[in-house]
């Protein structure tokens, strides 16, 4: 009788044991959390954009089983944004204290969403003036610095070709000071709105332009504003898609 007892405790104690290390294994690879914002130009241009895809979106930002993420679809309007739509999937509780099939199902939700808000961004009508990018642009990212998110990504679709009053691209007297003397047109911005700190965020810069001489000045603006977010702190990544 005793010695029945002794193998029934003992093969409690192996059992949470086996489950202990379980958990802490789970713990071990925590899932992360996602804040990330995709801003769609919709200023006055000759060239609508390729269209992203959830799949392409999440594919491109490596969301593990179990990452949470927030996804905040935008459009770029002149010097606001109009469209802001947002979604959010929970992080996981692991494959031992959630139910695979539920989590399957978050996650497809999570997907058709940001799906749907692409769709909508891509579909609404154009600004009918003006082409301030920088202003929208810094205002997002102010907001995502806040973020208490794991990572912090924000994406771009645009030419990035600035005209409004703080500088123009398309205006030859002003491309001049673009190409000597950068640092004081990075001041000129800075006059404008305050770009914040960007530690901590990923800014990815999309090809958004429509023929070759505008390809040349795209890759000029990227680059200008590369090296400016850089400075700023922020991790840099210019891609022709995702």
């Amino acid at each position: 009788m005793n010695i029945a007892i002794i193998h029934t405790a003992t093969a409690g104690m192996a059992i949470i044991a086996l489950l202990m290390g379980a958990t802490s294994c789970n713990q071990s690879t925590a899932p992360t959390t996602k804040e990330v914002v995709v801003a769609i130009d919709k200023t006055p241009s000759e060239e609508s954009p390729v269209q992203l895809t959830a799949d392409e979106l999440i594919d491109y930002l490596d969301l593990n089983e179990q990452d949470g993420a927030t996804i905040t679809i935008t459009t770029l309007t002149s010097v606001s944004t109009t469209i802001t739509k947002k979604t959010t999937l929970e992080s996981g509780k692991g494959s031992l204290l959630e139910n695979p099939r539920k989590r399957n199902r978050a996650r497809s939700a999570f997907s058709s969403a940001v799906d749907t808000y692409l769709g909508e961004a891509y579909s609404s009508p154009p600004a009918t003036e003006g082409s301030s990018l920088y202003i929208p642009i810094i205002r997002s990212l102010k907001t995502l610095s806040g973020s208490e998110a794991n990572e912090k990504v924000f994406i771009v679709q645009s030419d990035l070709l600035e005209h409004s009053y703080i500088y123009s691209f398309y205006e030859d007297t002003r491309k001049k000071l673009f190409e000597k003397n950068p640092e004081a047109l990075q001041q000129q911005f800075e006059q404008a709105m305050p770009c914040p700190d960007l530690s901590g965020i990923k800014v990815v810069f999309m090809h958004l332009a429509p023929d070759m001489e505008r390809d040349t000045w795209w890759q000029a603006s990227s680059k200008f504003f590369a090296d400016y977010f850089s400075a700023k702190g922020a991790e840099v990544v210019i891609v022709s898609n995702l």
